[in-house]
């Protein structure tokens, strides 16, 4: 940690003592107020994890402390608008970021790290945080509600990167400094320095393991498990899929082998990291108290269904791990459909506050309590970046996937209990009856697009 840094906390500490500590009169004994009992909450996101890939990760696959969401989606597959859905509980649609040429357009939003340190939170964010951050700002632009602050400045590489540590610049050169280990010893440093007084949110947000699914050299010649080949692998038969599917070209197999091969090795340094995180809560004694929340910003397809990017619609893209666990969690697989919308509200509960502004998330604290409840019937799915052909909305339920492209008039609907791979379109089928279920979606659809401007900003 920077001189900075530390003279900050070690000065906060100082406040916060001096504030609570009140002197009986006389001059007898000085008495500090206990520590504020609301739970710490550390969020760790990935950067375009396969879905199915978290039992790749031996530490963080064999605690047994996780609440695991089988089907926790986002709004739209992509880096820029799902981080900014993440921190506002707000759809892509709200936040009026739906790409990531629009980042810049976030400075000014109200988040999560705002609300909670506004309540006496200490809020710290460690990694990437937006596209192309820090935009049109200085080098060393901090966005708001962030007391501690080391993020990318400039490009989010694997090597040879600089992090706003506090305001000051730092440059990691050479061989030794790979990002995934740098960040995981500035997000222990935050924990490790955190105010005893006060309850932390800490933010980990790796870079890993995005393209080019750079392992760290430990692990490039470690035998693991690549990403399993489902029958959806480089499916055979499209000619049920959009037109633009069907005109896909994906990198030689042996490439697409590679990838998947490297994906999970770079995934290893991750789970290091988190393990570190774990080993340093439990250092301080705050563990039992700590809520931590596993997850990525979105999937990837990386062969699936012929295409080999982010942004589609399909569960490798949409689908992401969510892994939650902490005070009053209730171990377990929710099956549940949850949304990335869901996660600031979800934090501002456990916090017991309110979210700064209106949401269109809902708290899924009664998921973790272990009640069995339907929080939605539906997430909506978007994407409005790329070709005109691929913009779509979509829904997901429990049981089907629907997709409609509005510039086409393409539609996919898919039946998830029995074709988990979405190998079989029904729309692709003469039946009136699918006909009338899609006329149905597209209902909801448009009910749940619909933008309420007291959901804006």
């Amino acid at each position: 940690m920077s001189r900075l840094a530390r003279a900050i906390f070690a000065a906060t500490g100082l406040a916060v003592t001096i504030v609570l500590g009140a002197i009986i009169a006389g001059g007898r004994n000085i008495v500090e107020a206990a520590r504020d009992p609301r739970p710490n909450v550390v969020v760790v996101m990935t950067d375009d994890q396969f879905n199915t890939t978290v039992k790749d990760m031996p530490y963080t696959t064999s605690r047994p402390d996780w609440a695991r969401f089988s089907n926790a989606m986002v709004n739209t597959a992509l880096c820029a608008p799902s981080r900014s859905t993440f921190l506002t509980g707000q759809t892509s649609t709200h936040t009026e970021i739906e790409s990531n040429s629009e980042t810049q357009d976030f400075k000014g939003h109200s988040t999560i790290a705002d609300w909670l340190d506004d309540s006496g939170y200490q809020t710290g964010y460690v990694g990437k945080y937006l596209n192309k951050f820090p935009w049109d700002e200085p080098e060393t632009y901090v966005p708001s509600g962030w007391d501690y602050w080391s993020g990318y400045s400039g490009p989010e590489t694997y090597f040879n990167f600089t992090l706003n540590q506090n305001g000051a610049l730092t440059d990691y050169t050479g061989p030794k400094n790979y990002s995934t280990d740098v960040i995981s010893d500035q997000a222990v440093d935050f924990i490790e320095t955190a105010n005893t007084k006060r309850p932390f949110f800490e933010f980990v947000a790796y870079n890993a393991p995005h393209s080019p699914f750079t392992p760290p050299k430990r692990y490039a010649d470690k035998q693991v498990d690549p990403i399993k080949e489902t029958p959806a692998f480089l499916e055979k038969n499209v000619r049920d899929k959009p037109k633009w599917i069907q005109r896909s070209h994906t990198p030689p197999i042996k490439k697409l082998r590679e990838n998947r091969l490297k994906h999970n090795q770079a995934l290893l340094a991750i789970d290091d990291g988190v393990e570190q995180i774990f080993d340093a809560l439990e250092a301080r004694g705050e563990l039992e108290n700590t809520i931590v929340i596993f997850t990525s910003d979105h999937g990837i397809s990386i062969g699936e269904h012929r295409y080999s990017k982010k942004t589609c619609s399909y569960e490798v893209c949409s689908r992401v791990p969510l892994l939650i666990r902490g005070p009053g969690v209730t171990p377990g697989v929710v099956e549940g459909v949850v949304g990335n919308i869901d996660m600031a509200p979800t934090i501002a509960d456990y916090a017991e506050i309110k979210t700064g502004k209106p949401v269109d998330g809902r708290s899924i604290r009664p998921l973790l309590d272990g009640r069995k409840e339907t929080l939605h019937q539906a997430v909506l799915l978007r994407r409005a970046q790329g070709k005109g052909e691929r913009i779509f909305w979509g829904l997901r339920t429990e049981r089907y996937k629907y997709v409609h492209y509005t510039r086409t008039e393409e539609k996919e609907l898919y039946d998830l209990k029995r074709d988990p791979e979405e190998l079989f379109n029904l729309m692709s089928t003469k039946r009136k009856h699918w006909r009338q279920v899609a006329r149905g979606l597209d209902e909801q659809i448009e009910k749940m697009r619909k933008v309420d401007p007291q959901v804006r900003r």
